[in-house]
């Protein structure tokens, strides 16, 4: 499922550091934002020897929920 309507969408990005560790994770109201905040991370953690997991969703009002990027690829 792809985010169409943003008025009901609440975008997070989840950095695990480690497989089942510790997580931090941020929310905006907004994709532009939050695909913006993700590269940044990307960017920031995630070398090819890091253990670092990073994730974009989103959670709509009605409890529905999609990836929308990950990295790596299999988010852990």
């Amino acid at each position: 499922m792809r985010p169409t309507d943003q008025t009901d969408l609440l975008c997070r990005v989840t950095l695990r550091f480690a497989p089942d560790g510790a997580a931090v994770q941020g929310a905006w109201s907004s994709l532009e934002v939050a695909r913006r905040e993700f590269r940044e991370r990307i960017g920031l953690y995630g070398t090819p020897a890091s253990t670092a997991a990073i994730r974009l969703w989103g959670g709509f009002t009605d409890g529905r929920e999609c990836t929308v990027g990950e990295w790596p690829k299999r988010f852990a």
